[in-house]
């Protein structure tokens, strides 16, 4: 940045020099006739019109410095951003995407609903996520909890540096569910007292463990 704004300032130095050879040059493109005696007027006229165009470019380099600083320190977006629903509560998990030259300080979460008929998804304000920083316990996972069970939401996750975010993430959407509760066992007539269940079914009892049912008119 340094460098640039010497040059623009040797650049502007040179044309204020009288009769330089840079100065008449200049002139010489511009399809003037150069000569000693050539009008002070119209010499300082067009002196300030080069003047300014080396401001301009001068401050577009320094722009474009600027720019290319800035993006070199955008850190990148996570990916694969996944959601598996819980109870009330949904486990976010992604892939960093890389700090792009600083280090990343934090991770943001967004969530939304779908809107009404005809619209696409409704999110709310991005969320800091505790101890996301690169390197700590949640800089590619963390649970969002106290959600809606049965309500579908969707998410994003971005990255943050001392510069700037990131752009979001992929989206990924999950609902909670309340956990199964089992119930008794129930029995047709003439079944074995004892049974097998698969995981995750109703039975009542341990997997795999025997269980026991009274027939209403038989008896145990």
């Amino acid at each position: 940045m340094r460098t640039i704004l010497k040059r623009g300032i040797v650049f502007i130095m040179k044309l204020a020099e009288d009769h330089s050879p840079l100065h008449l040059s200049l002139f010489a493109l511009s399809g003037l006739s150069v000569s000693p005696g050539i009008c002070r007027r119209s010499a300082l006229i067009h002196w300030l019109r080069y003047l300014a165009a080396g401001l301009s470019l001068v401050a577009g380099l320094l722009l474009a410095a600027h720019s290319a600083h800035a993006q070199a320190q955008t850190p990148f977006a996570p990916m694969n951003l996944a959601a598996k629903s819980g109870n009330g509560q949904v486990m976010l998990s992604w892939i960093a995407g890389g700090e792009g030259g600083s280090t990343v300080t934090k991770h943001q979460y967004r969530q939304g609903q779908k809107g009404g008929e005809g619209t696409g998804i409704v999110y709310g304000p991005w969320k800091d996520i505790a101890d996301s920083a690169s390197g700590e316990v949640n800089s590619m996972s963390y649970t969002v909890k106290n959600l809606t069970n049965g309500i579908a939401y969707t998410f994003r996750v971005r990255a943050v540096n001392v510069t700037a975010e990131s752009t979001a993430s992929n989206e990924a959407t999950a609902t909670p569910m309340a956990a199964k509760s089992n119930s008794a066992p129930v029995f047709g007539e003439g079944e074995s007292t004892t049974r097998s269940v698969a995981e995750n079914e109703a039975a009542g009892t341990a997997v795999g463990a025997a269980v026991s049912a009274t027939d209403a008119d038989a008896g145990a």
